[in-house]
């Protein structure tokens, strides 16, 4: 099917990398990191204001996660009284996937990403977890390499095909 698409001239677009990691003990688990079971309103209007997301998808984004029937966790580090950086974990016997990991762009390569990974392992871990699994763009360097020093690594990639539609 990819030669047909590639001959019809369907663009690549937004590979995402699979990535996994085997957790082998316990994770160092961030200490400074707020670990809630249920997202309220303020965690998530926090998570909106760090993602760059309007009310609305955001009222899409809680609905989903209302949605998931797995153990979830709501992580965030605080950096002068408000959050700066957050994630969310879902897990399932012994598997975590971290979601949504993000940070306040004016808090960036300061490490608050590893520390919500951290805190992420670390309580899926806890909780029975002994296999983490996430989804990165490829195109996103950062979160590749924070990933990849965590010792995650591609399980597989995948992408869409597009093709621009002309007008009329």
């Amino acid at each position: 099917m990819e030669d047909v698409l590639v001959a019809r001239n369907y663009e690549k677009v937004a590979t995402t990398c699979v990535q996994t990691l085997t957790l082998d003990g316990p994770v160092t688990e961030t200490q400074d990191a707020e670990i809630l079971d249920v997202a309220d309103d303020g965690w998530m209007a926090d998570y909106g204001r760090i993602k760059r997301i309007d009310r609305a998808e955001l009222r899409k984004t809680k609905a989903v996660l209302d949605r998931i029937g797995v153990v979830k966790k709501f992580v965030s580090i605080r950096v002068d009284g408000y959050r700066a950086a957050a994630g969310i974990a879902a897990i399932e016997d012994a598997h975590v996937g971290l979601f949504g990991i993000a940070t306040d762009p004016d808090h960036r390569r300061k490490g608050l990403g590893g520390r919500v990974t951290d805190a992420l392992l670390g309580t899926g871990y806890f909780n029975g977890a002994r296999q983490a699994y996430l989804q990165v763009e490829a195109d996103n360097r950062a979160a590749l390499e924070l990933y990849g020093g965590k010792g995650f690594h591609d399980l597989y990639r995948y992408w869409y095909r597009v093709k621009e539609c002309g007008n009329g």
